[in-house]
């Protein structure tokens, strides 16, 4: 099916519906019994389906895609059954973009129903109802139908569930706020069921709810009417909620990704993509006046640097942090970036680069702005909300947006008197300080999610750096015990950790790893999952108690099991399944279904 024919343009005027009595007075549990009615199909189309506005488009529908000669087509006083008995295999392919009080009957047309559209925020939860109820046509089509996040998610969890893929999706004109789980989008059913079986989704105009950033650097601090930000930090806020990974389009072009970001800062999530921004919180643009060399730099030159003379590695250089820095030359309205390196990444690359060929490193890499500045921040405003929207090279229907809020705390510039002399900061300690909430406990287990660097010291560099982790998949993930905190010079939290990897030649080593969420997460499942597969090659055991001791069984690689409930052990948690065996809860070992 192509592109155009399952895309539903949306007039502005319609994106915003409210609730209406209808929706109140219809509950799911309604909803449900009249899509799951029977009904007698030897009667005219007007009994069979009662909504006028089903009836009507099906009968326009049957008269587009059913060849019947001139002054024969089917009427509202039409026997449905006869009609469907001429119809034979045709696919009538129904739009309902108007507003249905009634769905009685629903369910004999259901596989013709390819987009239903326009019903409300009365039609959350409907809407993934009728899925699993019919799991009609190659695409999701519930545009402006008031679908929240945790519907959302149901689509999700049911997709996985199912094994549904190689689908689009249109979830255009609701209230989605987190998109970071499409990341998982594949398009080869051999990598399932690791992905959600998309193969495009639109998901552009979201007009309602948001994501709180609780990461490092919030919240924000503000002196007067001014705040200044870490580079990396910032680029995380304005990613949250974001998919990380390439997210093909359609089969022509499978690496075509949604790869351009737009954002703006305090813009209002019922602005829609592409409209003017008025000027609010701004960029200090002398501040960071560097410019972008025109092209991405080419990073197999690398391989070839033992032939460059100090000049060649400059250039190198120059064109690198530029690179990084890009989306930081523009000033408000919207910003345009290719997911760039974060500035601190870069400059630890370059600096490795340096070392490991006998350079110098120049003085711009090491004096290249590592944060910004935000201005004409009110006195009385509490957060700033930034709005990213995501699309494949400026198109607008595959595009999707977010709205991030990021918590101020304002902060009285202090006197400093002609005779005080500054004094260093030393770093603080994490354990005497509140924590970011991501933050797990001392004595819990984390595992890495991607490149992870283990430091001596709390301030990362790469002299001190110990080892890397590379990514890995999610059975070979590298494991920590969190053994304390600490705070980096600029005081940035870290764990302090103890290697784990039994069997590994880095197995008993300590140092210090980030806390930064996206690099680490809990090894162990914080929320029952209800469903879990094995994924360890050697399979797992249950037990008959918690501390996992009276072997009950062996389930193999693939095997899936049903969750209970979760229990908190010590410092990890267990697995109680439906039988009332334990099981672990380590996320490398058992994965969520």
């Amino acid at each position: 099916m192509s592109l155009s024919l399952i895309m539903l343009t949306i007039p502005h005027s319609t994106a915003q519906a409210a609730t209406t009595d209808s929706d109140a007075t219809l509950t799911d549990q309604e909803f449900e019994r009249q899509i799951t009615a029977d009904v007698d199909p030897d009667r005219p189309i007007r009994e069979v389906l009662p909504d006028p506005v089903i009836a009507s488009h099906f009968v326009d529908s049957y008269n587009y895609y059913v060849y019947s000669p001139a002054g024969q087509e089917v009427t509202l006083d039409s026997n449905y059954q006869a009609a469907m008995a001429r119809a034979g295999d045709a696919l009538l392919y129904m739009n309902i973009p108007e507003k249905v009080h009634d769905w009685t009957g629903v369910k004999l047309i259901a596989r013709d129903v390819a987009i239903i559209s326009n019903q409300g925020d009365g039609f959350d939860r409907k809407a993934l109802i009728y899925y699993q109820q019919f799991e009609t046509g190659s695409s999701i089509n519930f545009a402006n139908c008031g679908i929240t996040q945790s519907t959302f998610e149901g689509f999700l969890d049911y997709m996985r569930e199912h094994h549904i893929t190689r689908i689009q999706g249109n979830f255009e004109y609701n209230h989605i706020s987190d998109f970071s789980r499409l990341s998982n989008i594949v398009v080869n059913d051999n990598n399932y069921p690791e992905g959600y079986g998309f193969y495009g989704f639109f998901g552009a105009g979201q007009t309602n709810g948001h994501i709180t950033y609780e990461g490092p650097g919030a919240p924000i601090k503000v002196v007067g009417n001014t705040a200044t930000v870490a580079v990396d930090d910032f680029q995380q806020m304005m990613t949250l909620g974001s998919p990380t990974s390439t997210i093909p389009v359609d089969w022509q072009d499978s690496d075509n990704p949604v790869n351009h970001t737009y954002w703006a800062m305090d813009s209002d999530l019922a602005r829609q993509m592409y409209d003017p921004i008025s000027y609010g919180t701004a960029l200090k643009k002398e501040e960071l006046n560097h410019t972008f060399p025109g092209e991405s730099p080419d990073l197999s030159e690398a391989a070839s640097m033992v032939s460059w003379h100090q000049s060649d590695f400059d250039r190198f250089a120059r064109n690198y942090m530029a690179y990084a820095g890009r989306y930081l030359v523009t000033n408000t309205g919207w910003r345009k970036v290719n997911v760039p390196p974060s500035v601190a990444s870069s400059k630890m690359y370059l600096r490795s680069l340096a070392d490991r060929f006998h350079f110098k490193l120049p003085d711009m890499v090491k004096n290249y702005p590592d944060r910004l500045t935000l201005t004409n921040i009110s006195s009385d405003q509490q957060s700033i909300t930034i709005k990213g929207d995501y699309r494949n090279g400026g198109s607008i229907v595959t595009a999707f947006n977010t709205a991030v809020y990021v918590p101020l705390v304002h902060e009285s510039r202090p006197a400093v008197s002609s005779t005080e002399t500054s004094r260093p900061v030393t770093p603080s300690k994490l354990d005497n300080v509140t924590k970011p909430s991501y933050v797990v406990r001392k004595g819990q287990a984390v595992s890495g999610i991607q490149k992870l660097g283990l430091y001596r010291q709390a301030t990362f560099t790469a002299k001190n750096r110990r080892v890397f982790y590379p990514r890995q998949s999610r059975e070979r993930r590298p494991q920590f015990v969190v053994t304390g905190y600490a705070a980096s010079r600029g005081g940035r939290p870290r764990y302090r950790v103890r290697d784990v990897n039994h069997h590994s030649r880095t197995a008993g080593l300590t140092g210090y790893i980030t806390t930064q969420p996206q690099y680490v997460t809990n090894t162990y499942y914080k929320q029952n999952p209800r469903r879990i597969r094995v994924i360890n090659a050697q399979g797992v055991n249950t037990y008959r108690r918690i501390k996992l001791t009276g072997k009950m069984r062996h389930y193999k690689r693939g095997a899936v099991l049903k969750v209970k409930r979760l229990e908190s052990y010590h410092l990890t948690t267990r697995l109680v399944l439906t039988n009332g065996q334990y099981v672990t809860a380590n996320k490398t070992l058992v994965m969520k279904r």
